[in-house]
């Protein structure tokens, strides 16, 4: 149960009880002065304000007081001669056919202008929940350029690569997660693989094994330098390519599973957040997607630690300042997510 949870459980037995205790003594006083049953009525509400010395939620004691204080406005209200005369002067008008005409035109414009106000409310909600979302997949704090560091293709081109301003706690993260995949009702159509982490996205995952940020628009480059070639039969290890409606790449994944009659399987990180495996056509980046396949051992990247001594036209000759990427993920252990397994490599 969270904690606003708690705070709506100890608000609502504190004004509960109050009400009980100002009920009880509004009875006991009824023949009293007016003054003594204020007082004594103002004395009634402390059961209330006990209820959260108890729990020590004093932070509630502003919206319970008020909550009192209303009951208690609304207790003499009902016993005043004002408004007892005011409620017989609206039955008595509201009888009369123009009283009743008076109410419906009334009620039309209030109507009409309530639910365009509410409709642009609920619009503007729903648009700051999808920025909401969009904040905690994609974090908030931005990326900025390596320095120390560029990823080479096959053939000798430079690739830029991202790290992120701020790395958010993996609780934080994990929250997102949690709340991406509720809102959007995936939560039982995915397998968790991995945690998310702000150093990658997907495209750093499959081509970097999570250790940077790579640009959807070095994907192409990576498949036309690496032997990458369109293929219709996916088989496991494949790459998936997903696409926009003006044919860039959105995000990339590895096939993982073949099965006859059954639909693709596919490993991917989405976004800042964890590392999922689902199906091919059931993700957030749609359904425009094509499979990918080479010779090469891994779809990893070289990385050279030191940019300045690599020339941007000629293939990169071996040396002790390249490294090539093994598949070291910064992925837990199961053991640490029950619902987590190792990324396959």
């Amino acid at each position: 149960m969270s904690e606003s949870h708690f705070d709506q459980l100890f608000v609502s037995v504190a004004v509960g009880v109050g009400l009980m205790s100002l009920g009880l003594w509004a009875w006991l006083s009824r023949r009293w002065h007016w003054a003594a049953r204020l007082g004594i009525m103002a004395v009634a509400t402390t059961p209330g304000v006990g209820v959260l010395a108890l729990v020590d939620c004093w932070h509630c004691l502003p919206l319970v007081g008020t909550s009192l204080l209303a009951a208690m406005a609304g207790y003499w209200t009902l016993a005043s001669s004002l408004w007892t005369r005011a409620t017989t002067w609206f039955i008595d008008h509201v009888h009369r056919p123009t009283g009743r005409a008076v109410v419906l035109l009334t009620a039309g414009p209030c109507l009409t202008i309530g639910g365009i106000a509410h409709y642009e409310w609920t619009e503007d909600k729903i648009a700051d929940q999808v920025l909401d979302e969009m904040m905690l997949v994609h974090g908030v704090a931005g990326n900025v350029q390596v320095r120390h560091a560029v990823a080479l293709t096959d053939r000798g081109r430079r690739l830029q690569l991202g790290e992120p301003i701020e790395i958010r706690d993996r609780q934080t993260v994990q929250a997102a997660e949690y709340h991406y995949l509720q809102s959007t009702r995936r939560l039982q159509q995915v397998i968790i693989r991995g945690y998310g982490d702000d150093r990658s996205n997907c495209h750093g995952w499959v081509f970097t094994a999570g250790r940077y940020l790579l640009s959807g628009q070095d994907v192409l480059k990576i498949l036309e330098d690496n032997g990458y070639e369109e293929v219709t039969d996916p088989r496991p290890n494949d790459v998936v390519v997903y696409l926009t409606q003006d044919y860039s790449v959105s995000h990339t994944a590895i096939v993982r599973y073949v099965t006859p009659g059954q639909p693709v399987l596919v490993e991917g990180k989405w976004g800042n957040l964890g590392i999922f495996l689902h199906a091919v056509d059931d993700s957030p980046y749609g359904s425009t997607y094509k499979y990918y396949r080479t010779r090469r051992p891994n779809h990893l990247l070289q990385i050279v630690e030191d940019p300045s001594v690599t020339s941007t036209n000629q293939p990169v000759p071996p040396s002790t300042n390249i490294q090539t990427i093994t598949v070291q993920t910064d992925t837990p252990q199961p053991e640490e997510h029950p619902a987590t397994s190792k990324v396959l490599e």
